[in-house]
Parts: structure tokens; sequence; C-alpha cells
């Protein structure tokens, strides 16, 4: 039942603007970009940044922000693989929408309007950061102009896609639904299964418990824990109460145990669910204390 509460989301890699400090081909410069003698490798990468390093450090962040907010807002399944409450997605588009509101908000305080003129008025310090490149290869050099004209132009295709298009990527939703018949010998369902009851368990409890977990959200504390709350936890309706966050300090040691513990996953998530859903902290013990060999019952919640 909790999986079709939700669905697979993952950061649309697609959508993503490439990074506003743009690589130049290292020849404008007079270099080539590679070299071989005989069993050594030489490879020569050059970059230039249309703005000082703090702000580009700034927004570059922000650029990346969907990647730093999904975790947030979602439950990891897997390694790389997140699962997102449908409740939960309006607070997450409404934190990518802020975020990259910020980010737009940053460029242009930076370079104003009108790209164009921003670049024009870099040009002399670019071309002096250029030259000083170029001396390093080619001591009394002097870089060509048409090397400065192309820096601006690879600056400017990148800077001009902050204009139509968003600087956060976009994400994509999954349809998913648990079916516990399809295993074989080298697949399961109850891996995964697992995973998402102990980030169900745990995000409440890291919340009530580690004084940084809502440090940078904007989203109201009590909805995001109960859009969160897809499995009826029993500590949520206590939640922020003092007995309340000693509860959940004992139960995410608990929950650390039996995620450590070895024995069959499918009786550990109907353990997990029986701690989640009752507080039942007498079934996590008696798994833990049980043989290894430890059959398990149904796990009919997923």
């Amino acid at each position: 039942r909790i999986f079709e509460l939700g669905a697979l989301v993952s950061v649309d890699k697609s959508s993503r603007i490439p990074p506003l400090e743009a690589p130049v081909k290292p020849e404008w410069f007079g270099v080539d970009s590679f070299r071989q003698t005989g069993m050594v490798k030489a490879q020569t990468s050059i970059k230039v940044a249309p703005f000082d390093e703090a702000t580009l450090k700034k927004i570059d962040r922000l650029r990346r922000v969907s990647g730093e907010l999904l975790p947030r807002y979602s439950f990891a399944l897997a390694d790389g693989v997140r699962w997102i409450p449908k409740q939960a997605i309006p607070f997450f588009e409404a934190a990518l929408t802020a975020a990259n509101d910020d980010a737009k908000k940053l460029l242009g305080e930076t370079m104003g309007d009108d790209i164009h003129a921003f670049l024009l008025s870099q040009r002399e310090r670019i071309r002096n950061d250029a030259q000083r490149m170029y001396e390093a290869y080619h001591p009394s050099g002097k870089i060509p102009d048409n090397a400065v004209t192309n820096i601006l132009d690879e600056l400017r295709a990148r800077l001009d896609r902050t204009k139509v298009d968003k600087l956060i990527p976009k994400v994509a939703y999954s349809p998913v639904a648990f079916n516990p018949s399809q295993q074989s010998e080298w697949s399961s369902p109850w891996g995964q299964a697992f995973a998402l009851l102990k980030g169900i368990a745990e995000f409440p409890r890291e919340a009530m418990t580690n004084r940084f977990f809502w440090q940078g959200l904007r989203t109201d504390e009590d909805a995001l824990i109960k859009a969160m709350n897809v499995a009826d936890d029993h500590l949520v309706k206590d939640y922020g109460a003092r007995k309340a966050k000693q509860r959940a300090e004992l139960e995410l040691d608990l929950i650390k145990q039996l995620e450590s513990a070895a024995g069959d996953v499918r009786a550990k998530c109907r353990t997990l669910w029986s701690l989640l859903t009752t507080g039942d902290e007498a079934a996590v013990v008696e798994l833990l204390e049980a043989p290894l060999t430890q059959e398990s019952g149904a796990g009919g919640a997923m």
C-alpha cells in the first residue's frame, strides 16, 4: 500500500544548464590540448568564469540544488533510487521554485538584464586575465584578439541559457508498485521495502533529535512531517513533545541495530513495521536475539 502513496523521483539531468564557467580551447592560448611522448600523456584544460569566484560558487550551488533538496523530501530505496510521497511533492516543488528564484535574483544582481552589455563591461578584465595565462605559456607574447572574442562568445552562449531555461534542473516522477512475487535467485523486493520503511521511520525521529535537521529548509515543519507520514507513525501524533523526543532517540538506536542485524530481510520489514506503527520494541529485541535462521512471516503492508 505504501508504495502506491508515492512515486520514484529523480533529477532530470537533461534539463540541467551547463556550468557558467566555460571551458575554452587550449589552442586559443597557443597550447596543444593533448600531448603524448612515448608512454607519457598530458592533457591541458582551461576554463574562464564570467564572475568572480565567490559569486560563481554561490550560483553553481543554487544551480545544483535539486540534488541537495531531493533527499530532504524523499526516501532512499537503493543507491541513486528515491521515492517521494505524493503529498510531499507540492512542498518539494515549492522549494525548487524558491531556489530557482534565488539563483535568478543573484544572477540579475550580478549582471543585470543585458548579457551583451555585461560581457562588454567585463571584456578588459577577461582580456587581462587571459593575457596573463597566455604569458604563462608564451612569455612576452600577446594573446590574439580573436581568442578573446571566442572566449566572450563561449561565455555569452552559456549566460544566454540562463534567460530562457530554469537554472534549477527539473525532476521526473515515475509510478512504482511493490510486488513480493517478483523475486528470483538474484532479485528480491524486500531490500528496497526495508530501505523505504527505514527512511519513513527515521524522518520524524531525526527531525526531533537532530538540531541541524531543519537547517536550510523553508517548508513549514508540521506540514512536512504530516506529508512524509505515510505509515501512520505512532510517534507523529506526539511530535515535538519531550517524551516523544526521548522515545525517538531510543527507536533510532533500535532501527540502527535492526538495519545491521543479520537475518531474513522480510522478517526485518515486518518487525520495523510493528515498531513504526505501534512502538512495539519487544518485536525488535526478539528478532535481534533470535537465531539467524529465523523464518519470516507475512509482510503485506507494502
